[in-house]
């Protein structure tokens, strides 16, 4: 009998993982009816590394999910089923910000296991996850202590898991290394394209991963799902929030095309700065423009954005940086400014100015418990003339109109 079975489950067998296949998604022989190993993602420029963490629910997983999110990481977890039950709140929370696989109900060896029973493993836990989490995990699957034969693979398939993933950095955190064991292990390993492998519940990954993401971060890399490190799903991706890294080489352009926005875009909303390497820049929302009004950019509640199909929105409170008063009734919004009352109520396309209705040319709306309206209408009804620029977005607003 294999000893490692002998471990406690996830703890088992870590030397199981020299049964691993280094087939990747574009290489390799597959059978039209399996799964495809997968150990890592492809190499790219944009530098993406995919963490993931297998689930079983311990003390410090309540921490490492308020980490991840601390650090606005987004990351990959594979959920043992037979545990999210008497966990369904956090598993809801994990499922709500990050993504989500399949990691059977029991984590038995599945090479041990018939067909039947390698299926009934994942189709016990599919039904279990989706059910708790509110999302499907497929077509995400993790076999315990990368533990896999050609069956299971052909099981997984059946059972509308398209991939099975391994890993490419693994931390072992389930031995127990300290935080800053766990930190030197990944810096030292992390490559492009990389999968990290850790555990939800093991004692130091909290510290251990906040370490790592800021040295990784300083290196220009960035934190994707395992779909988006494959490149099913990046181009969806917003990355809006996110600090970089200026690297040797790094263009304006290459570092927008890895972050979903273009080049131009990604200069002016920095403020077009020189960039020497190490420099940090902020990344756009995909829908974020900027708003300038006489040359200076302020500060709002919400970000202003453009709507399909090409309406400029930002909150109200917009008015107050163009010299208004504004005030909300409980269901309408009040501008005030030099004799002009401005009337704005939500879901409506038009606006009361001083009694007359006038057309806004889209609705009022509501977007993180604000209002948002047309930055034209506004801007030009409270004495501004808008200049627009399709190439870096940015919406200039200069006083003094005719």
């Amino acid at each position: 009998m294999n000893q490692s079975l002998l471990l406690p489950r996830w703890r088992r067998g870590i030397a199981s993982t020299l049964l691993v296949s280094t087939l990747v998604l574009a290489g390799g022989a597959r059978s039209d009816a399996a799964a495809q190993l997968i150990r890592r993602g492809p190499a790219t420029a944009c530098r993406d590394v995919a963490l993931t963490f297998d689930t079983e629910f311990g003390a410090s997983t309540p921490a490492l999910v308020d980490t991840l999110e601390k650090l606005n990481v987004k990351t990959t977890w594979f959920l043992l089923a037979g545990e999210v039950e008497r966990n369904a709140p956090l598993v809801r929370r994990i499922a709500a910000r990050h993504q989500i696989g399949n990691h059977t109900f029991g984590h038995p060896a599945m090479s041990t296991l018939s067909e039947t029973g390698m299926r009934w493993e994942i189709a016990t836990a599919d039904k279990i996850i989706e059910q708790v989490a509110g999302v499907s995990p497929r077509p995400l699957f993790r076999p315990p202590y990368g533990d896999w034969n050609q069956t299971l693979l052909n099981a997984a398939e059946s059972e509308g898991y398209t991939s099975a993933f391994l890993w490419s950095v693994d931390t072992r955190d389930w031995a127990g290394p300290s935080a800053a064991e766990i930190r030197q292990h990944v810096v030292q390993n992390i490559h492009p394209g990389a999968i990290v492998l850790q555990h939800g519940s093991a004692r130091h990954s909290v510290e251990g991963t906040r370490l790592y993401v800021g040295d990784l971060r300083a290196r220009g890399y960035q934190f994707v799902t395992l779909t988006e490190l494959m490149g099913i799903d990046r181009d969806q991706r917003d990355f809006g929030g996110d600090a970089y890294v200026i690297q040797y080489r790094d263009t304006w352009a290459q570092v927008g095309a890895c972050h979903n926005v273009s080049g131009p875009r990604l200069a002016a909303y920095n403020g077009n700065p020189d960039t020497p390497v190490g420099y940090v820049i902020n990344i756009p929302h995909k829908d974020e423009l900027v708003i300038e009004i006489d040359g200076q950019r302020p500060e709002l509640p919400v970000y202003p954005r453009v709507l399909p199909p090409g309406w400029s929105v930002a909150p109200v409170r917009l008015a107050e940086h163009l010299g208004a008063t504004v005030e909300w009734d409980g269901e309408r919004v009040h501008v005030y400014k030099d004799g002009l009352e401005m009337v704005i109520t939500p879901g409506s396309s038009e606006a009361l100015v001083n009694g007359v209705a006038k057309e806004m040319g889209v609705a009022a709306t509501w977007a993180e418990e604000r209002v948002l309206l047309p930055v034209r209408f506004l801007a030009e009804e409270l004495g501004y003339t808008v200049t627009w620029n399709g190439a870096t977005w940015v919406a200039s607003l200069t006083s003094g109109a005719e």
